[in-house]
């Protein structure tokens, strides 16, 4: 996979540009003059490119198949509630001001700011006001994949498929401490898929459109929601889930889900899984210039 963005020099990016905030008045060389926000500044700045290669018969060919994919992903808009536009500006005045005071006291050392719980807590302040979930975001993403060479001579060609994704989050908090909303999420995608074989021994092209949405309370750790997508096209579906997760760590989630899944039939569907990720506990703040 590969960012764009960090193989280009962007001229004159700070810490704050970087996460989109700019200057409604461009004459004003305070700090505090970064009182707006750019929604569209993470096009290409979250952009990415995926590449795979894999083998498989994909339930449709009696051996395997060489297939290659290619995907990409970025986030169209990205809006801040005014008030953690304020609060980033003055967590890092907080972060910043704390820098200068311990770089000029010729006593401090590097070993001193590492053990230092002012600076801990000062940069913990300025992470979390930085990563406060946003009031919305929108995230699209497209996906191809397609036959790279043909080793069973019964199928001669095929699409493969593409896939394209459009998704939103509406984030309301509803408590003035902690990690507590109420997301409303949308989704729309459009699927074609040309890895399907009739009773002849013939692949033939699918195309459905699914749109729906969901509803998720998110309190601290627990997060309960309900979603419901329908599908359109050469076949029509729904998916009906009700859905839990429970983040035990920064490395392990538990999640469930029970209701109705696409192709599912009349059949109910429980879900329960363990999301387990590598947290090394490492991190860095960029600085301003």
């Amino acid at each position: 996979e590969i960012v764009p963005f960090w193989y280009t020099n962007p001229k004159d990016m700070n810490f704050l540009t970087y996460h989109n905030l700019r200057k409604s008045d461009a004459s004003n060389e305070s700090v505090d003059g970064y009182d707006s926000q750019n929604v569209f500044g993470d096009i290409f700045k979250r952009a990415s490119i995926s590449f795979a290669y894999m083998d498989d018969t994909f339930e449709v060919f009696a051996t395997p198949q060489n297939f290659i994919s290619v995907g990409a992903r970025t986030t169209l808009v990205k809006m801040l509630r005014k008030q953690d536009i304020k609060n980033v500006i003055s967590k890092y005045k907080n972060y910043n001001q704390f820098m200068k005071d311990f770089a000029d006291d010729p006593n401090n050392s590097i070993a001193d700011l590492q053990t230092s719980a002012d600076f801990k807590r000062v940069y913990d302040e300025l992470n979390q006001a930085i990563n406060i979930k946003p009031l919305l975001t929108v995230d699209l993403a497209l996906a191809y994949s397609t036959l790279l060479n043909n080793n069973d001579s019964n199928f001669s060609d095929t699409l493969g498929r593409y896939g394209a994704w459009l998704s939103t989050d509406l984030a309301l908090g509803f408590a003035n401490n902690g990690n507590n909303y109420i997301h409303l999420y949308s989704v729309a995608r459009y699927l074609k898929d040309g890895l399907n074989i009739d009773a002849n021994n013939q692949l033939f092209n699918t195309e459905t459109f699914d749109f729906g949405g969901k509803l998720e309370i998110e309190i601290n750790k627990l997060s309960i929601g309900y979603e419901y997508l329908t599908r359109e096209g050469d076949t029509d579906e729904y998916r009906s889930i009700g859905t839990v997760r429970y983040q035990v760590s920064k490395a392990i989630t538990l999640t469930g889900g029970f209701g109705k899944n696409f192709n599912s039939g009349d059949d109910t569907i429980s879900l329960l899984g363990l999301k387990w990720g590598i947290n090394t506990g490492e991190g860095a703040l960029p600085m301003a210039k």
